[in-house]
């Protein structure tokens, strides 16, 4: 039969539990081909809203993989050099005035949030 699901030969698309991957060729693997999800949907964000986007991810061995419109060094040095505005402050985005937050970092000094940077 067309839809007899007892002689199915595969298992199919199966949720897969969020924990480290042990196997090392599955990690990097797994880590290729999300990674490549990734810059994907960035592409898709810039592609249907125009935003300007940045993407940085290391790899588990440490190699840095970048994706960026118009290019990561124009998303980064626009960070780094202040000439954008500030971030928006929500009660579920707000990077430039939460000290705890793990971006602050890589933001600019002064010139963010209340000005007590």
């Amino acid at each position: 039969m067309a839809g007899d699901l007892g002689n199915k030969q595969t298992r199919g698309k199966q949720k897969i539990a969020m924990k480290m991957i042990e196997e090392e060729d599955n990690c990097l693997i797994t880590f290729s081909k999300r990674r490549d999800g990734i810059f994907k949907k960035a592409s898709e964000i810039v592609a249907l809203c125009g935003p300007e986007v940045g993407v940085i991810i290391f790899s588990p061995s440490g190699k840095p993989f970048s994706f960026g419109q118009p290019s990561p060094d124009v998303v980064m040095d626009k960070l780094m050099t202040n000439k954008h505005k500030a971030p928006v402050d929500t009660t579920t985005n707000n990077i430039a005035n939460n000290k705890n937050h793990p971006w602050t970092e890589f933001l600019p000094t002064s010139g963010y949030g209340n000005g007590k940077q």
